[in-house]
């Protein structure tokens, strides 16, 4: 995917060699599909390019064996994991007692708990 936000001025044969180069850049298989907007508070020479690119190749990781560590006290304490703090709060419950001007406060409003 390639998107183009431009002046509405921005001269069209100008994104026909920018997409040149990404035609030139991709494998031949490649789906490449392009779109525009026109942004009037962008300058008239100026252009800004997004690109999306999927389907790369990846290559296998490679395990590290036998490895020495100057420090193995650092690594053995960098590899302990502290316990998550579990804070307890009071659920609300529903009752059916609303009046109209608590429900004209959003939910998330009214359950939030910090």
């Amino acid at each position: 995917l390639v998107h183009f936000s431009m002046h509405p001025e921005f001269p069209f044969m100008e994104l026909s060699a920018a997409m040149d180069v990404v035609h030139n850049s991709v494998d031949e298989s490649a789906d490449v599909i392009f779109g525009t907007t026109t942004d009037e508070s962008l300058a008239k020479d100026f252009i800004r390019i997004t690109l999306v690119a999927t389907g790369f190749e990846k290559k296998a990781a490679q395990g590290i064996n036998n490895c020495e560590f100057e420090n193995k006290e650092a690594v053995a304490a960098a590899a302990t994991v502290a316990k998550p703090r579990v804070v307890v709060r009071p659920a609300m419950v529903a009752n059916g007692d609303y009046t109209e001007d608590f429900l004209d406060v959003p939910t998330f409003m009214r359950q939030q708990r910090d």
